[in-house]
């Protein structure tokens, strides 16, 4: 149903369509309207039109989504320009259910001209959250642009209705979209989305990602024989250590050609903080990511020999040094600018933690094997930290020659 609003009488007239006799219609009998349209439409148009004469206040009508995706796919087929103008019309939905999405309260003025439908000061509720902002596409190349922004969202809610994503993430979150994107396949979508998504999530949970257990078995963790017979052990240690939540996970999402951009994601937490940048392959669903962290002293403690190579413990044990840790702190450290070791960001809590440590993570391969994602883990210093480290292990080397 289309309608517009004649401000010279305070009218709305409305045009009701009949579907199944819209899909035989054309372009030039809807231009000789109301003599290229059957009587059914013709009645049904005048009563509406009366009906709104009657009662001006009325501006509220419902409509059926499959009747309007079907009118969207006809436009589509025509070759020429739409034949038709909204100058000032309204929306106003108590309910919109789509899948598992129900979205409440729906207002908006709308207008149409040009091919492109317009719908101008969004206001609507999702996902517990408020949502506002400016929608318009191209009803002929389907080029659609988004600007929204939101509060007070359910992360999780928006996860598990959506995309059925469970036990991924949680929290309440604030976001403003600027965006655009057409096609009609997935992947012309995805090829086609440009634009940025900036949020902000605050007192929330990861799920498994967030697990320190999770992250440090790394591929180069597992193969290492330096760990393997410690590694079950230390894994059990870290089950009841909560390192899944967070005070605010912040960042910006830049989509183009297929690929979305992390730049960055930050999370701060008690006693995990999260630098994460690189890029995902909407298309391959292919991540290629590497996450920076400060770890708090006293988790860092509990990782047995794994901790025991980087570089604070190293100066708290000098006295145990010996080659074999030598050679795995060479293996499992990595030397990084002291600007890049500064934007990882401090725990939430406003801890002082001089002892804490940093390590990162190469994820990259295939999201739909979360388990084979996290290729390296490997400790993190600043120059003068490394260096520190390697004089410490040299002079302990030839200490050992000499005795």
């Amino acid at each position: 149903m289309l309608y517009n609003h004649d401000e010279r009488d305070n009218t709305m007239n409305v045009l009701s369509i009949d579907f199944d006799y819209f899909q035989l219609a054309t372009i030039d009998q809807f231009k000789r309207y109301p003599t290229g349209i059957d009587r059914t439409a013709a009645e049904s148009e005048k009563v509406w039109s009366e009906t709104y004469k009657l009662n001006p206040d009325l501006c509220s009508v419902k409509l059926n989504t499959t009747e309007y995706h079907k009118l969207i796919r006809l436009i589509k087929r025509q070759p020429a320009d739409i034949p038709v103008i909204i100058y000032n019309g309204s929306i106003n939905f108590a309910r919109i259910v789509t899948g598992n999405i129900d979205i409440r309260n729906t207002q908006a003025g709308i207008s149409l001209a040009n091919n492109i439908f317009n719908i101008r000061n969004l206001r609507t509720r999702a996902f517990n959250g408020r949502v506002r902002g400016n929608i318009s596409m191209n009803l002929i190349s389907s080029l659609l642009n988004i600007r929204l922004r939101g509060n007070g969202v359910n992360v999780e809610k928006a996860l598990l209705d959506a995309a059925g994503m469970k036990d991924t993430l949680s929290g309440t979150a604030s976001f403003d979209t600027d965006i655009s994107l057409k096609g009609a396949t997935y992947e012309e979508q995805m090829r086609s989305l440009k634009g940025d998504v900036n949020f902000d999530v605050r007192n929330g949970q990861f799920g498994p990602f967030g697990k320190l257990e999770n992250l440090i078995i790394a591929e180069n963790i597992r193969e290492s024989q330096l760990f393997q017979t410690a590694l079950g052990g230390v894994i059990s240690g870290l089950t009841t250590i909560d390192t899944t939540h967070f005070a605010e996970l912040k960042g910006t999402l830049s989509f183009n050609d297929g690929i979305c951009n992390l730049n960055p994601i930050t999370s701060l937490g008690n006693i995990l903080s999260l630098h994460i940048a690189g890029e995902f392959d909407l298309l391959r669903n292919y991540a290629d990511m590497k996450v920076r962290a400060r770890m708090a002293s006293l988790v860092s403690n509990l990782l047995g020999p794994i901790g025991a190579i980087n570089p604070a413990n190293l100066i708290n044990s000098a006295a145990s040094l010996n080659i074999v840790t030598a050679k795995a702190f060479s293996i499992f450290c990595e030397m990084i600018p002291e600007d890049d070791m500064s934007a990882i960001p401090s725990f939430s809590n406003k801890y002082v933690d001089n002892a804490a440590t940093k390590f990162q993570l190469v994820v990259r391969g295939d999201a739909a094997k979360p388990l084979t994602l996290v290729k390296s883990f490997k400790w993190l210093a600043t120059e003068t930290e490394y260096q520190n480290a390697v004089c410490l292990l040299y002079t302990s080397d030839a200490a050992d020659e000499a005795r």
